[in-house]
């Protein structure tokens, strides 16, 4: 019976030990159930591509550019995820916007919605009317509560904190069975024709847009059936790389954007793909580069 109890205490030391290197593979049921802010990836005037989330009705929203994100976007924590994710114990570079909102002070109080916790952080105004730049501090993972205040002014936005992910994470988007890999978020509707997995079934593409085999690295691309040019941007998460291409729509049925995408050099890939014109169609897949 001893030899039995050692035996079924390792299965489950082995079981625990596996689902512990899965944590950046399946969103936790915490952060499932954390309903925080959704992230946009449409570009604007102000963005300049930047991510960013949004509280309040547009002509007295206040806008958050997300300038760590892409710091982090190799975890699959937040490239999967369609609201905004923070790394708790971190001090997450914020740009605070709205052309409403005045005062000398923006105030950042946090409330911990599935737990107990509060932080509270002041940050002054900055660059001009409406600007405050902040380095937000979630001390602990878990779904947050943020109001932020100035005179007279109040918002409310919701943040998943998670863990930081080891270094080195390179959580590239799955690709389904079906073979079209749905960009993040879902309301983007826009998706590409992948032909090409790792191990694993995730996005799998190959430097200078050519295959093994010596073909283009073609991808097919669909969404609105609205026109408008499709541009795919790329920018390397464990380097300085970028890119940035633009296709037209194919000649037969509107929807569809044939292309060839050239990453120039291998590593961890974030890609952004946004459709010119079309509000809303605009979001993120990361892929895992290599030589062919």
């Amino acid at each position: 019976m001893v030899g039995r109890g050692a035996g079924i205490a390792a299965v489950v030391c082995a079981v625990v030990a596996a689902l512990g290197l899965a944590y950046a593979n399946s969103p936790s049921s915490a952060a499932a159930a954390c309903s925080a802010t959704p992230v946009h990836w449409e570009w604007t005037k102000r963005t300049q591509g930047w991510a960013w989330i949004a509280a309040g009705p547009k002509a007295s929203r206040l806008e958050g550019l997300l300038l760590s994100y892409h710091g982090y976007l190799a975890d699959g924590r937040v490239n999967r995820s369609e609201g905004v994710v923070l790394r708790a114990g971190r001090a997450e570079k914020i740009a605070w916007y709205s052309k409403k909102w005045g005062g000398s002070w923006l105030t950042v109080s946090g409330r911990r919605l599935d737990g107990a916790g509060s932080f509270r952080q002041r940050f002054g105004w900055a660059i001009g009317a409406g600007w405050y730049p902040s380095g937000i501090h979630v001390p602990a993972a878990g779904c947050w509560e943020l109001t932020l205040r100035t005179d007279g002014w109040k918002r409310r936005l919701v943040v998943n904190a998670v863990d930081p992910a080891p270094e080195g994470t390179c959580d590239a988007t799955p690709v389904p069975g079906d073979g079209w890999l749905r960009i993040n978020p879902a309301r983007a509707g826009v998706s590409g024709g992948w032909p090409w997995r790792t191990a694993d079934g995730r996005a799998l593409l190959y430097a200078g847009g050519r295959s093994p085999d010596g073909t283009n690295a073609k991808v097919l691309w669909r969404g609105r059936p609205l026109g408008g040019t499709l541009v795919v941007a790329g920018s390397r998460l464990d380097g300085a790389a970028t890119f940035r291409q633009e296709f037209k729509g194919a000649g037969g049925p509107p929807g569809y954007w044939p292309s060839t995408v050239i990453v120039p050099e291998p590593g961890c890939w974030l890609l952004t793909v946004r459709i010119v014109g079309q509000t809303g169609a605009a979001g993120i897949a990361v892929a895992r580069v290599i030589s062919p």
